[in-house]
């Protein structure tokens, strides 16, 4: 994985991170919208496996 798909991997482990210390479930779900974009970013092909299967659920409409 190239160092830029990396950072954007840090980038959404972090908002995961920071989601679960989140108090409020708005606040909560504004990190998770975050990482989701940071996840977008990297193609499918450099994603880990879970991140790619979650991709394909939420663009198929199968998932949150």
């Amino acid at each position: 994985m190239s160092e830029k798909y990396q950072r954007y991997r840090r980038q959404v482990l972090m908002c995961k991170e920071m989601a679960l210390k989140a108090n409020t479930p708005e606040i909560r779900a504004d990190w998770l919208k975050l990482a989701a974009g940071w996840l977008e970013m990297i193609p499918l092909e450099h994603r880990s496996g879970q991140d790619a299967i979650a991709a394909i659920m939420k663009r198929d409409g199968t998932g949150q």
